[in-house]
């Protein structure tokens, strides 16, 4: 297959050949990710399964060892509707800036592209809190990534 754009990614980049996750399914692999631990040791094995408050993420030792954090978008260690109103105890973000996914719990209190997209547009974000995935064209300009990119770039540009 020709890729060219993914060539000169990895040109430029670290290239890991040999790794693998966990698990498949996203939440138990987050969990790993974040935790540096199996399964069985974290005990979260299917998509809403909870990560334990006990849990330490690496997030919160980055900070403890004077790293400021965030997070802007889906950190996924938990089930939706747990992550939707909760954040894990330990999770160690500074900043927490937390959206899933674009249509989908939007009236949550962490929900920040919900937030920042109702400021920018209000009638866009109606027209997608009613139509969810049916709304199939987002504007760049009002999309999540754009969103996650510009919170992403601010960060890095306002702190050392």
């Amino acid at each position: 297959m020709n890729t060219p754009n993914l060539d000169k990614l990895a040109s430029e980049s670290a290239v890991f050949e040999n790794c693998y996750v966990n698990n498949p399914i996203c939440t138990p692999s987050g969990a790993s990710m974040f935790t540096g631990k199996q399964l069985p040791e974290h005990e979260v094995y299917k998509l809403h399964d909870i990560l334990p408050s006990a849990e330490i993420l690496f997030t919160r030792l980055l900070k403890e060892t004077g790293y400021r954090t965030s997070l802007f978008g889906k950190l996924h260690v938990s089930g939706r509707l747990y992550e939707e109103n909760n954040r894990h105890p330990n999770d160690g973000f500074d900043i927490y800036e937390w959206c899933l996914e674009a249509s989908i719990s939007m009236d949550s209190p962490y929900n920040a592209y919900s937030k920042w997209l109702k400021e920018k547009n209000p009638n866009f974000h109606a027209k997608l809190k009613k139509l969810g995935r049916k709304l199939l064209h987002i504007p760049k300009e009002y999309h999540l990534t754009h969103w996650a990119s510009e919170r992403t770039i601010n960060f890095i540009k306002n702190y050392d």
